[in-house]
């Protein structure tokens, strides 16, 4: 269906059977793989740069079609570079702002639980595993604030 091809330089080249274009904005090449994975036929896109349609180099990340989709749908993925990283957030669900505010009031629970147990022992076997699902919900609330949510795009 299509790859992508993230080379060393931040650069992204988006290849399918008809269409080629190379970006250097992480979250417009996201925006243009939304649209093909909601089924839009690139034929007839405008920016086809058939020039930079080239093979995979030994340095580059490849990001398959069936990659992509798991990222839209909510799948983990590794990191391995800035446009990369970047290309992901904005490939990644949304979270809506009453979801946000839900894990804001998650994480306060949490730390409210943590001075407690902190208050009554320090040493209370829970307050690493505590600690450890406050920085969890931190980090997925971060992935998410504040962006556009390109599902909307086009």
């Amino acid at each position: 269906m299509f790859e992508l091809l993230f080379d060393n330089g931040g650069g992204i080249t988006l290849i399918t059977a008809n269409y080629c274009h190379s970006y250097d904005r992480p979250d417009w090449a996201a925006a243009d793989v939304v649209g093909i994975l909601n089924g839009a036929n690139t034929s007839n896109w405008d920016g086809n740069e058939p020039e930079f349609r080239r093979d995979r180099h030994p340095e580059d990340d490849v990001m398959t079609a069936a990659m992509a989709r798991s990222i839209r749908e909510g799948g983990p993925w590794k990191q391995h570079g800035h446009a990369w990283d970047e290309f992901c957030a904005a490939l990644a669900p949304s979270m809506t702002q009453d979801e946000l505010l839900l894990a804001e009031r998650a994480a306060d629970t949490l730390v409210d639980l943590i001075r407690f147990l902190e208050s009554r022992d320090p040493n209370h076997p829970e307050i690493a595993n505590l600690n450890k699902i406050y920085g969890e919900i931190l980090n997925a609330a971060v992935r998410h604030i504040p962006r556009v949510n390109i599902g909307e795009v086009g």
